[in-house]
C-alpha cells in the first residue's frame, strides 16, 4: 500500500513538473503588449500602403476616362466646326468589324422658318415677312469604311425652282424663263468620298467651297441670328457649292483642304452683292472655261490638351479665279479674276461664345466688267450695276448661355438660353475703278442682339432686333425685328 501511494505521489508530481513546464514554455511565445503594438503598427502601415496604392490606381484610371472624354468632346467639337465628323476622321484607326449590325445609310437635316418686322427709314413702305427659309435634307451611304456617298437637297422658300435655257446660235441670245416662282429646289452636294487615311480624302462631284466663315458653319444651331452671315452673305455666295475635285484631311489639329472647282460667272456681280450672284445656277449646265482654287486651312486647339484653349480655333481661306470665259456670251476680252481672302477665329467653351470673321475681296479690271454687264439683256435677270474693285466685310459676336448660371436647373426650363450681341461692318463697294461711282449706299454697319432659346437639344427658337445704318446723309436707319424657329435632325 505504501509502495502504492508513493508511486501515485511521483506520477503526481512529475505531472505537475509537467505542466509547470507546458505553461512557462506557452508563456514564452505569447506576446508582450509591446510586441502587440508593434505588429498593429506594421498592419496599419501596410494597409496605408495600399490605400495610397489604391488611390493612385483610381487617380490613373479618372484621368485616363477624362483624357476619353475630353477626346470625345473634341471630336464633337471638330465636327461642328466642319463638316468631317469625328466617325471619319477615327475610321482608320482600327479595322472595323464588316460584319456589323450599323446601317450604312445616314440620314439628317434642318429647317428654318422667320417672321421678320420692318421699320426702315430707307423703305417705309416695306411689308412685314414671314419666311419658309430652308428644308435641308442630307444622306450618305457607306460602301465601306473608305468609299461613301454623299447628297444634300435644300428647299428654299417653299416653293419650285427656275431654269434658264440659251440657245447659242440666235444673233443676240435668247433667255426662255420655263418656270417662275420665288423658291428654288436645289441639289447642293452630291458628291463621292474616298478616305485613305484621316489625314488624306478625296472628294469628287458638287462640293461645298470653305470660303469664309459661314460657308463652313451655315446650320442654325451654329449661328446666333435668325438669317445667316450679314455682312458676308452680301459678299459671297452662302452654303457655297461647285462642281470639282478637293484633297482633304486632319492631321494633330489642323484641317486643310485644297479644291480646283467650277468659277464664277461675272455677269451676276452687282454693287449691293458684289460677287454672291455670280454663282452659277441660272442656266441648266455650268459653264468651266474658267476654273477656279480655293485653299482653307484651320487649326483647332483642343488638340493641345490645355483646359483653357478647349474650343478655341483659328482659320483662314483663299479663293482665286477668272470669271470672264464663264459668261453666256463671250462678250468681254479682258480677265477679270476674283480673288478672296477669308480669315476667322472663334472660342467656344463652357457658357461663352466668341466669333469673329473678315473677308476681303478684290476683281481685277471691274470698271470693264460694269461696262459690258450694263449692256445684258434684261431678260437674264441679272442687276446690271456697277461693281467695285474691292469689297470688304467684318464681323464679331459674343454670347453666353444664361442656363449654365442655374444650379440644378429643372429640365422643363429647356436646354438652353445664349443671349448675345453682334456687330456686322461691310462695305460692296469698298474702292472702285475707273469712272465707276463709289457709292456709299453701300457701306452698312449693323448691331444685333437677341436669344437662341434650346427648347430641347436640337430646337432653337431665335429672337432678335437689328439696327443697321446706311452711310447716306438722311432717312439711314434700318430697324428689323424678328423671330424665329429651327430645327436639327
Amino acid at each position: 500500500m505504501k509502495n502504492i501511494i508513493k508511486t501515485s505521489s511521483i506520477c503526481l508530481l512529475l505531472t505537475i513538473l509537467g505542466l509547470t513546464l507546458s505553461i512557462s514554455c506557452l508563456a514564452d511565445q505569447i506576446p508582450s503588449t509591446n510586441d502587440l503594438w508593434e505588429v498593429i503598427q506594421k498592419q496599419q502601415s501596410q494597409i496605408e500602403q495600399q490605400n495610397k496604392q489604391i488611390k493612385i490606381q483610381n487617380q490613373a484610371i479618372k484621368e485616363l476616362n477624362e483624357r476619353f472624354s475630353n477626346q470625345s468632346a473634341s471630336d464633337e467639337l471638330y465636327a461642328k466646326k466642319t463638316d468631317l465628323k469625328p466617325n471619319e476622321s477615327q475610321q482608320f484607326a482600327s479595322q472595323k468589324n464588316n460584319d456589323k449590325e450599323s446601317s450604312p445609310y445616314e440620314f439628317e437635316g434642318y429647317i428654318v422658318a422667320n417672321y421678320l418686322n420692318h421699320d426702315w427709314d430707307t423703305h417705309p413702305e416695306k411689308r412685314d415677312e414671314a419666311d419658309l427659309e430652308r428644308l435641308v435634307l442630307e444622306g450618305k451611304y457607306h460602301f465601306n469604311d473608305q468609299w461613301s456617298v454623299h447628297a444634300e437637297v435644300e428647299f428654299e422658300h417653299g416653293g419650285t425652282g427656275s431654269t434658264m435655257e440659251f440657245d447659242v446660235f440666235e444673233e443676240f441670245g435668247e433667255f426662255e424663263q420655263e418656270i417662275e416662282k420665288g423658291g428654288e429646289i436645289v441639289l447642293e452636294e452630291l458628291f463621292v468620298q474616298f478616305a485613305y487615311r484621316p489625314w488624306l480624302g478625296i472628294r469628287v462631284g458638287e462640293i461645298p467651297v470653305p470660303v469664309g466663315l459661314i460657308n463652313k458653319r451655315h446650320r442654325p444651331s451654329q449661328y446666333y441670328t435668325t438669317q445667316r452671315s450679314e455682312s458676308e452673305s452680301s459678299m459671297v455666295p452662302v452654303a457655297w457649292h461647285e462642281l470639282g475635285v478637293e484633297l482633304r484631311g486632319k492631321y494633330q489639329g489642323f484641317f486643310y483642304r485644297g479644291q480646283v472647282i467650277t468659277g464664277l460667272d461675272s455677269t451676276g456681280f452687282s454693287s449691293a452683292n458684289w460677287v454672291k450672284r455670280g454663282y452659277q445656277k441660272r442656266f441648266e449646265r455650268k459653264n468651266a472655261d474658267n476654273l477656279a482654287f480655293v485653299a482653307s486651312l484651320d487649326y483647332d486647339f483642343s488638340s493641345l490638351g490645355i483646359a483653357i484653349l478647349e474650343g478655341a480655333e483659328i482659320g483662314g481661306s483663299f479663293y482665286w479665279g477668272n470669271t470672264s470665259d464663264n459668261r453666256p456670251k463671250p462678250d468681254l476680252e479682258e480677265d477679270a479674276e476674283v480673288m478672296i481672302l477669308g480669315i476667322h477665329g472663334l472660342y467656344e467653351t463652357g457658357p461663352w461664345t466668341l466669333r469673329g470673321s473678315t473677308l476681303y475681296g478684290h476683281l481685277s479690271n471691274s470698271d470693264l466688267v460694269s461696262a459690258a454687264n450694263r449692256r445684258l439683256s434684261n431678260n437674264l435677270n441679272v442687276k446690271r450695276s456697277p461693281v467695285a474693285k474691292q469689297a470688304l466685310a467684318w464681323s464679331i459676336e459674343a454670347g453666353v448661355d444664361l442656363f449654365q448660371f442655374i444650379p440644378n436647373k429643372p429640365d422643363f426650363l429647356g436646354h438652353g438660353f445664349d443671349w448675345f450681341v453682334r456687330y456686322d461692318n461691310y462695305d460692296t463697294m469698298h474702292e472702285t475703278a475707273g469712272l465707276i461711282f463709289d457709292n456709299s449706299r453701300w457701306e452698312r454697319e449693323t448691331w444685333t442682339t437677341g436669344f437662341n432659346y434650346s427648347l430641347i437639344k436640337g430646337v432653337i427658337l431665335k429672337g432678335q432686333y437689328a439696327h443697321r445704318n446706311i452711310n447716306i446723309p438722311k432717312d439711314n436707319d434700318e430697324n428689323t425685328y424678328s423671330l424665329g424657329i429651327a430645327a436639327e435632325f
